[in-house]
């Protein structure tokens, strides 16, 4: 049988303070973080710019 070691209670000890800071940031509502500004935000930074970027890169780069 093993014999528990010391950092057996240093990994139980992360482990509640890890328990508790899920559980103060799961607190929070989720309609309070994303309102329709950010909405807007992410959807032009994360599909209208790659895509424009994209096209951008196949009809202006391209060598004569």
């Amino acid at each position: 049988m093993v014999e528990p070691s010391s950092n057996s209670g240093i990994a139980e000890a992360r482990a509640v303070e890890l328990e508790a800071r899920l559980a103060a940031v799961e607190v929070g509502s989720v309609d309070a973080d994303f309102d329709s500004v950010s909405w807007v935000w992410m959807i032009l930074l994360g599909v209208v710019l790659p895509v424009v970027l994209i096209l951008g890169g196949w009809f202006f780069g391209r060598s004569p």
